[in-house]
């Protein structure tokens, strides 16, 4: 049975709660979550903040998202990962560098693994989420752009077929979050995405590698400015 949180940061103690589920055993691998308006309704929450809770844990690699089916438990890979699923906190600006710093060394290598290695089931679930981008894009839909985000990047370091490579960006996705959110607000960011998608269907792993360090260079200055308007 699911308490009611507090009004405070209602969104994380979502999360909070059903992490406990998980760590309790009541929610396990494989398990489908319900849907978010039974969920606001048993939290007496709004169904905003379900998704936005929702949403954190997806990041986190403790939930994935399937389109169309719901969203399931998944196993944390590591103990790293599971570590993680405590860390509720937004990086201080140096840190949030080197975070990004991180994600253009490790992805841009993932996007050039992934054009060598990719099957064609795993290019169309890159194509799915792609595609949910543009549609989340369009109907202004932050944070379900952020969760299509999240899951395109993570199909391609999956296409990798390194399991520890999927352990360490699980691991940095809860820092991320916030300004991942932040800087996912914009159609600008949609032919970048392409760009690498394109390069990895057509098996050009230099063309992939260039397209995903372009497009987080581009991500990385549009979360500082960001970060720069909440300081101001």
């Amino acid at each position: 049975m699911l308490i009611s949180p507090p009004r405070t940061s209602v969104s994380h103690d979502v999360s909070g709660q059903i992490i406990d589920l998980v760590r309790s055993g009541k929610l396990i691998a494989g398990d489908r979550l319900p849907g978010e308006r039974q969920l606001a309704e048993q939290l007496n929450v709004s169904r905003a903040s379900v998704r936005a809770g929702v949403m954190r844990l997806v990041t986190m690699g403790l939930l994935e998202s399937r389109p169309g089916s719901g969203t399931y438990v998944r196993e944390p890979g590591s103990e790293g990962v599971r570590d993680a699923l405590v860390q509720h906190l937004s990086p201080d600006p140096e840190t949030l560098r080197e975070l990004f710093e991180l994600r253009e060394i490790i992805e841009s290598e993932a996007a050039a693994r992934a054009a060598q290695r990719a099957t064609p089931e795993q290019i169309e679930r890159m194509r799915r989420w792609a595609n949910e981008i543009a549609t989340a894009a369009q109907r202004k839909d932050r944070e379900g752009l952020a969760q299509a985000d999240v899951e395109f990047h993570r199909q391609i370091v999956i296409a990798t077929g390194n399991e520890v490579l999927l352990d360490v960006i699980d691991s940095i996705a809860p820092s991320l979050h916030d300004m991942r959110y932040a800087s996912t607000d914009s159609l600008e960011l949609l032919p970048g995405q392409r760009l690498i998608l394109n390069a990895i269907e057509q098996k050009d792993s230099e063309a992939a590698r260039k397209a995903m360090l372009s497009h987080l260079t581009i991500v990385r200055k549009k979360a500082a400015q960001s970060s720069n308007k909440l300081n101001e």
